[in-house]
């Protein structure tokens, strides 16, 4: 039964209760178990359906979990859009509902402040808590203290009986609603409780506001910045056993660039008010005039630059990793057409954007198309909404990328860079050097002195354009190759304005996520597969140290994804250089041959399809000067053989290549391609633009059948190609 699973997920969180679940996707609150008799701490949304999801969590406890009856990875992606169009609905019903009983309780409340009495100086909660009435009514015997907002309109009420609980107006606004003590000073303080703030005030004299409860507090705080923007703002905690309170404290005084006040941790002392009945006002003081500004963690700090982008500010509850990673995940398959495993990559790969310092290698991520018209665009249109500080730049210079970098570490978005990047030998350099963090800079002379100067060139860089660039780049970078979307394939379409708000509260949620785990990110040693060579294996440790922490599961499929998409010499072509030793292992294995000649090479090179032999030299084939120069560099220069018929022609030997196969294709297979004589019905030897010799002469003339004057003829064609050989 749905309302039972939903019920034990609640109880494996620690937040049982007894209430009846209603699975009517709208939101509901209860009691949870040992919490105060009409308490209503825990919350739950439930929808019902085809697909049963929902959310619960706890306020006091901190609690917050998204929840579904069936496995998130079991969901096809057209059931993930329809659950997650179906929260939408939801909230934007629950919103209206709300704001509708918000504006009921609106008036209730205000009937019942103007209705209630104003003798409350001898309530017996204000005697017990030692504290005076500061505005405070009384109805039914119960102190009331009004919810305002910064005009000074009440919203709610907050109801304490004689024996001190607490209870709101059912329905009121609370978020960003306060009550306030005396008149303003330079100094505000804010707390929690009504007794809290009043002992504070009467220890103090500063004005202080009470935020009726620790998730409020982030809220009052920044109404009262926005009132008071020159005020020095102090967030005083309560020393809770669950540390939600000093948590919520800290957070506040971070969004405001304001202060924290905390007690030191005792059981007896719980709150300011503890403090000031039990060691008096002066201790109350002392700790108010100490209050110190949060140590502020850079990847939290909320700025903005002259480049017009700002750092997202730590969601205010843990988040679940598999959750985070999986939603990233359904965007990036939900408007776009990928291979398997991109989507799961690119997912990393925005994580790893957030904690780039926690590394020492920065792989580029390069998003290339055969042509136009494949998604790039729309790719990084998506990651600039989810990466961390994005700064897209389509035409940039080489100074002003280290510039950049140097001045705010963004994460830079270079596009369209097939239109410049390969003809931009500087530009690649600074490109490369920033792939490892200590070598990660460049050198300029400055001013009229002609200083050196050093510039950071350490930033997550994502390239975009039609084909690839320098090998270099190729080798420092994660590879998503873009295809052109078939006529029955079909993806939303992406528009930005739509998605704002939500990739807003992703990037939050990205960057709490990031900001738990970051210690683990720098301590990781991650297995990587053996497979992979090794600059491979350096450009995918950072993901794999990211997918390891957010799961088994995760960490099993980052280690198939290295595999599938790594750029690997074999699969990928490597170098120009590494390609022609491939093909050349190749040739030499399938015709078990000790030596071949400079001619019988380049015919046999020319011939493997899919290379750019036939064309390498300016649109025509591969010359016997082109190869010498290619294979020099390897320690590999053509000599004086004998052929078969006794000719002393220029060729190579076998073994003077054994020592460049071994250092640099150690591993490369030499089944994926193959090269056969040329057979051909209609015409029995290869076209005139081909090379032949002795060793290809007798393959042509083994093919049965031929007549005379066909031998004749190849004999003749041969000893043509041969002379354009230069033999």
């Amino acid at each position: 039964m749905l309302e039972n699973s939903f019920l034990k997920a609640l109880s494996e969180t620690g937040i049982s209760t007894k209430d009846k679940i209603i699975p009517d996707g709208k939101l509901h609150r209860f009691q949870v178990e040992g919490d105060k008799a009409g308490s209503k701490n825990g919350w739950y949304i439930l929808f019902s359906g085809e697909i049963s999801a929902g959310a619960f969590g706890c306020w006091k406890r901190d609690i917050k979990q998204n929840w579904c009856e069936k496995s998130n990875r079991s969901l096809t992606k057209a059931e993930k859009i329809k659950l997650s169009q179906k929260i939408e609905e939801a909230k934007k019903l629950d919103e209206i509902e709300r704001a509708n009983i918000n504006k009921q309780a609106k008036s209730k409340a205000q009937s019942i402040w103007s209705n209630s009495s104003s003798y409350a100086d001898n309530h017996p909660y204000l005697i017990k808590k030692r504290v005076k009435n500061y505005g405070l009514k009384v109805s039914n015997n119960r102190l009331v203290i009004p919810l305002l907002d910064a005009q000074g309109e009440i919203h709610s009420l907050q109801f304490i009986d004689v024996s001190g609980n607490k209870r709101f107006l059912s329905g009121g606004k609370k978020k960003g609603a306060y009550f306030a003590i005396g008149s303003h000073t330079d100094i505000i303080c804010i707390a929690e409780g009504y007794a809290t703030a009043a002992s504070i005030h009467e220890s103090t004299g500063a004005y202080t506001a009470i935020s009726f409860d620790s998730g409020n507090m982030k809220s009052v705080a920044k109404t009262l910045r926005e009132k008071f923007p020159n005020s020095k703002i102090i967030l005083c905690a309560d020393n809770d056993s669950h540390g939600v309170g000093e948590d919520k404290a800290k957070k506040a005084a971070k969004a405001v660039n304001g202060y924290l006040a905390t007690i030191n941790k005792s059981a007896e002392i719980t709150d300011f008010n503890d403090l000031y009945n039990s060691e008096g006002p002066e201790s109350v003081k002392t700790i108010i005039n100490k209050a110190h500004k949060p140590m502020v963690h850079k990847k939290e700090t909320k700025e903005k630059n002259s480049l017009n982008f700002e750092v997202a500010e730590p969601w205010e509850e843990p988040v679940n990793g598999v959750e985070l990673f999986d939603e990233l995940v359904t965007i990036f398959k939900t408007y776009l057409i990928l291979s398997d495993y991109q989507a799961e990559v690119l997912a990393l790969w925005a994580l790893f954007s957030y904690c780039i310092n926690a590394n020492n290698i920065a792989p580029k991520l390069l998003i290339y198309s055969p042509e136009k018209r494949c998604g790039k665009t729309t790719l990084i249109d998506v990651l600039i909404g989810l990466v961390c500080k994005p700064l897209p730049a389509s035409n940039i210079s080489p100074a002003a990328v280290y510039r950049t970098i140097e001045a705010v570490n963004p994460t830079l978005i270079i596009d369209e860079a097939d239109t410049f990047l390969k003809a931009d030998s500087e530009m690649t350099g600074i490109i490369n050097s920033g792939h490892r963090k200590s070598a990660a800079y460049v050198i300029r002379l400055m001013g009229d002195n002609h200083e050196p100067k050093q510039f950071s060139t350490w930033a997550a860089t994502i390239i975009g354009m039609i084909g690839k660039p320098a090998d270099t780049i190729v080798d420092r970078s994660i590879l998503i190759q873009m295809r052109r979307k078939k006529p029955d394939e079909m993806v939303e379409r992406f528009v930005i304005h739509k998605t704002e708000k939500y990739f807003e509260i992703l990037r939050r949620k990205i960057v709490r996520w990031i900001y738990d785990h970051f210690d683990a990110f720098s301590e990781a040693e991650p297995k990587t597969p053996k497979e992979l060579n090794d600059r491979a294996t350096d450009n995918w440790r950072p993901l794999f140290a990211i997918a390891d922490c957010i799961g088994s599961e995760c960490s099993d499929l980052a280690r198939k994804a290295s595999l599938a998409l790594a750029y690997k010499d074999d699969e990928d072509e490597g170098s120009a250089g590494e390609m022609l030793l491939t093909d050349i292992r190749l040739i030499l294995e399938e015709r078990n041959q000790s030596q071949i000649s400079t001619s019988d090479l380049l015919y046999y090179l020319v011939e493997i399809e899919e290379r750019p032999w036939m064309e390498w030299n300016r649109g025509k084939p591969l010359s016997a000067r082109q190869l010498s120069n290619k294979l020099k560099p390897f320690g590999i220069s053509p000599t004086n053989i004998t052929d078969s018929f006794g000719k002393r022609r220029k060729g190579y030997n076998q073994l003077d290549f054994a020592e460049a196969f071994e250092r640099y294709i150690p591993d490369s297979p030499s089944s994926n391609l193959s090269v056969q004589p040329y057979r051909n019905n209609d015409k029995p030897y290869p076209a005139i633009n081909t090379a032949c010799t002795d060793n290809v002469r007798q393959e042509i003339l083994s093919v049965q059948p031929y007549t005379s004057s066909d031998k004749k003829e190849i004999e003749d064609w041969a000893e043509q190609t041969l002379k354009s050989f230069g033999e």
